[in-house]
């Protein structure tokens, strides 16, 4: 309180400082104005004038500054030329604002005191109070520390420890939680290593959610980020062994998987996942096989690893192309057969999950619908791109020039590749088949031209031998036709076998294309359809001895043949077809384009083209060799089929005239050829083949050579018959739309091969007689007898020794080779009727003709028939009507003789004018009238 007091005595008694004068731009008069002011208050003491005197102090001597800084801005107010009334002046003002200022200072702290008093007092007693409490506290703290070493030390250490064994099993669990966490990943690596997938996402996903509560602890933390990178290890290994499905497919692995992917919810990721390694298998796969082959025989000269796919397909070797197609469709095989799987297992998931379909919840059924959709669609995608790597591989080989055989198996592989496409997918057709024809096109056109130009060398140098073979022998006994035996297509009232399911016959151990590793059968590999037990039968020894030896593919080869012994002539039914080796030939070639057209059905209409044209140019050729070239008598259908073939494949020489292609031979013309599949076909042209030198036509002993011509004739019908037993089977592989060229083909050109036997067997027939001295000897004959007569005429006798003359060797030739009955029939057919002919050309030469001389006509024609059919078997002798129809004309009345002439066209001008001249009861005027009828008539 004394510290108090001599601090307000100090401050009261201290100099104050000068208050701050007016600024220095404020004018002498102004100042002097404040100065009058503080000279009046210094007379009044009232209130009023003191709080003027406090309001007239400038403010800044109430900021906490330095006294100096005051000093400083008060000088610096005073104007620049210094007045000494102006200072004092200013000076008395500051003295009068501190004398008021000291005074009111004094006042308040007057007017405080009692209230300073008080609370002086108050503070002595708190100070009191103080000492008072810091006694108690002093003895508190003295008796507490007496208690806690004498009492409570031990139960308070109790309540301690019992506290912090609470806190410590409060933290306990969460340890074992997070120890069973870190031991959580020799579980994991376990169940990795037994590609347990499912329960190893189920256990990271039970640790994630763990982890999730125990986030608080940094070792958590970290251990969450390593069981989030287990876990994408794990989806990596997941999405490796969807991936090796694709190669190997296991059911219990996939189950596995599809399980796991359930649980992460990923499930149309597995989906997509597994269709993009499908894919990546199909190339990687394809691509690997390729490059095996290059690098084989490339070496390592070039960085062929590097190179794009098509360009590693051109460089497979061409002895390599075929082995390296058939191991490339065995590998794509393979990844089909594997997606077949998954789809079958996902179909037989969907089936077993229908039944549950209403309870189950609506992600799930969109999931199972997502991946059934996926899949179908997959289907689809994978054969895309499986025909895209085989599509690039054929298109990068030039299959042209291959043979046949090594030709005939790419063809067989891809066709069986484009069933399993066709199963897998339900498309026919593609890119894949399309690229196959464009080959098949190309190495048919190739391949075609040089079958045709062997077949010419082989007919010209054709002896026109029998080839022995068995009495049953048909297409069925010829290697080139065993592919249509298992199928029965042969017989016409049998239904093709359906097509070899290969998803459902083989697996992954027995791939379809592995048949070609087993041994060849006859030299050839096994065809498109397995054979079994059954059809191998054995070919004839006789047809083995005369087996055409060929090069695949290759030009033409020499043909060789063999002599038949003479051989007594069997009965009809143990009767052999005589064919020719070179018929055979044709009928091997004729079973190797039916494989080529079964396997590829898309070129079948080009395959039976080249195969009409084998036909064809062995008609025309065996025509043009045997039939006299001023041939009348063939068939108009004949003719036709003759006119189109040397239109249409006979290469000639504009000095050359065609054999049988003469427009006036036949009637009313040549219909229009059959429209063909394109026009690549009408630029083959073949030159006509020669007759072989050793072939001897002219002999007369030898029937002018009549066991030639047999063969050469029966060989052409033989082949036709065998293109009609085929005929189902080769209309069968062409659309219902195309086949007008095949109806066209067997019902203008096949049909007509039997009628090549007239003109083949013409000129033998026409030579049995000489008609000149028959003719002549009837010409002597008189028929103006008046008595009739018992005895025929002396030329019968000539013209049956003739005939008989003729069936002694006919008979000598049936016992060096089989004669057919048809053959038979049609050699004395045409004996018969150039005798009847004969007959009527004789009669009708008579100048004069009794009645009794008609008579006689009448009993030489009876006895050349009664003689006649001791001869032959023919029944009924043809054309026999022909000759009695004629003798019997002359005692048709004059009457009616027009109608007689108008029926019977049969005759020549000549035979009827000879028989109107003989009639004795046709005067001179009916006579000119019927020759009249015979110029309008118009006959020859």
């Amino acid at each position: 309180m004394d510290d108090l007091k001599e601090k307000f005595k100090t401050l009261m008694n201290k100099p104050s400082v000068l208050p701050a004068v007016v600024s220095s731009t404020s004018d002498v008069s102004s100042a002097e104005a404040v100065e009058r002011r503080v000279c009046v208050s210094n007379d009044v003491s009232e209130p009023e004038a003191e709080q003027a005197v406090l309001d007239s102090i400038q403010g800044s001597f109430f900021q906490t500054v330095d006294s100096s800084e005051v000093c400083r801005e008060q000088l610096q107010r005073f104007p620049p030329t210094m007045d000494v009334n102006l200072v004092n002046g200013q000076r008395q003002i500051l003295r009068r604002q501190l004398t008021v200022v000291s005074k009111k200072v004094s006042d308040m702290i007057l007017h405080c005191q009692p209230e300073h008093s008080q609370e002086l007092e108050r503070v002595m007693l708190l100070q009191e109070e103080l000492l008072q409490t810091l006694a108690v506290c002093q003895t508190a703290r003295q008796s507490v520390r007496q208690a806690q070493a004498h009492f409570t030390a031990g139960g308070l250490g109790v309540l301690a420890n019992y506290r912090h064994r609470q806190a410590l099993r409060t933290v306990l669990r969460p340890l074992h939680t997070i120890r069973t966490l870190q031991m959580t990943e020799a579980r994991l690596e376990e169940l990795l290593r037994a590609e347990d997938y499912p329960g190893c996402i189920h256990v990271l996903q039970e640790c994630l959610k763990v982890a999730a509560a125990y986030r608080q602890f940094s070792c958590v933390s970290d251990m969450t980020n390593k069981l989030q990178d287990t876990l994408d290890m794990v989806e990596e290994q997941l999405d490796v062994g969807l991936g090796k499905l694709c190669t190997r497919f296991d059911a219990e692995r996939y189950s596995r998987l599809q399980e796991a992917y359930r649980l992460l919810g990923k499930t149309q990721t597995a989906a997509d996942q597994l269709l993009m390694h499908m894919t990546s298998a199909v190339h990687t796969a394809s691509g690997q096989q390729v490059l095996a082959y290059v690098q084989s025989t490339d070496g390592a000269q070039q960085p062929v690893q590097k190179r794009q796919y098509p360009d590693l397909c051109a460089l497979v070797p061409t002895e390599s192309v075929l082995p390296c197609l058939r191991d490339l469709c065995r590998v794509l095989w393979n990844i089909i057969y594997n997606y077949h799987c998954i789809f079958q297992w996902h179909r037989s998931r969907t089936e077993a999950e229908a039944v549950q379909a209403e309870t189950e919840s609506a992600e799930l059924s969109l999931n199972r619908r997502y991946v059934a959709q996926k899949l179908e669609h997959g289907r689809s995608r994978i054969w895309l791109d499986v025909q895209g790597r085989v599509r690039a591989y054929l298109l990068a080989a030039e299959l042209s020039h291959f043979s046949f055989d090594d030709f005939i198996q790419i063809l067989d592989v891809v066709h069986r590749l484009l069933e399993i496409g066709a199963e897998l997918s339900g498309q026919e057709g593609g890119p894949l088949e399309e690229a196959v024809k464009k080959q098949c096109v190309a190495f048919i056109h190739v391949y075609h031209r040089a079958r045709l130009e062997e077949l010419r060398m082989f007919l010209e140098n054709e002896a026109w031998e029998v080839c022995p073979v068995k009495p049953t022998f048909s297409v069925h006994n010829l290697q080139e036709f065993k592919h249509l035996r298992r199928q029965h297509l042969l017989q016409s009232d049998v239904e093709p076998e359906p097509r070899v399911l290969y998803l459902k016959t083989y697996d992954a151990e027995r791939n379809p294309f592995d048949v070609y590793r087993d041994a060849k059968v006859d030299g050839e590999q096994l065809p498109s359809t397995e054979m079994t037990d059954s059809d191998s039968d054995d070919e004839s020894e006789e047809l083995k001895v005369q087996q055409v030896e060929e090069a695949p593919g290759d030009g033409p080869h020499r043909q060789s043949t063999a002599v038949s012994s003479p051989r007594r002539m069997p009965t009809a039914a143990a009767l052999a077809p005589p064919v020719s080796s070179t018929a055979l030939h044709v009928l091997r070639l004729c079973g190797r384009y039916l494989r080529m057209m079964a396997l590829l059905r898309t070129v079948a209409l080009d395959v039976v083209v080249c195969l009409s044209q084998l036909f064809d140019f062995y008609l025309y050729t065996v025509y043009s060799l045997f039939a006299p070239p001023d041939d009348v008598g063939s068939s108009p259908r004949l003719v036709s089929a003759l006119q189109r073939i040397s239109d249409q494949l006979i290469e000639r020489s504009p000095a050359q005239s065609a054999v049988g292609a003469d427009p006036s031979r036949a009637a009313g013309g040549s219909p229009a050829p059959p429209a063909g599949p394109s026009t690549q076909w009408s630029s083959v042209r073949v030159p006509p083949a020669s007759l072989n030198p050793a072939v001897e036509l002219h002999r007369p002993e030898r029937l002018h050579g009549l066991a030639a011509r047999l063969v050469a004739a029966e060989s052409v019908v033989f082949i036709a018959d065998q293109l009609e037993l085929i005929r189902r089977h080769v209309e069968g592989n062409i659309p219902q739309s195309k086949r007008l060229y095949v109806q066209q083909f067997y019902g203008q050109t096949v049909a007509a091969a039997a009628d090549v036997r007239g003109p083949v067997y013409f000129p033998v027939t026409s030579r049995v007689m000489d008609s000149d001295v028959i003719l002549m000897r009837m010409a002597n004959v008189n028929w103006e007898v008046k008595e009739l007569c018992s005895q025929h005429s002396a030329y019968v006798d000539l013209m049956l020794r003739d005939l008989q003359v003729f069936s002694m060797r006919l008979e000598e030739l049936g016992r060096r080779l089989p004669v057919p009955r048809p053959v038979y029939d049609t050699l004395w057919d045409q004996c018969v009727r150039v005798a009847n002919r004969a007959f009527v050309e004789g009669f009708a030469s008579a100048r004069r003709c009794s009645n009794e001389g008609r008579a006689l006509m009448q009993l030489d024609y009876q006895q050349f028939v009664t003689k006649l059919e001791r001869l032959t078997r023919l029944r009924p002798l043809p054309e026999r009507n022909l000759v009695e129809t004629y003798v019997k004309a002359y005692y048709v009345p004059e009457s009616g003789l027009d109608d007689w002439i108008r029926q019977h066209k049969e005759y020549t001008k000549r035979q009827v004018t000879g028989l109107i001249g003989c009639m004795s009861h046709v005067g001179k005027r009916a006579r000119t009238r019927l020759l009249g009828l015979l110029e309008e008539d118009g006959r020859r």
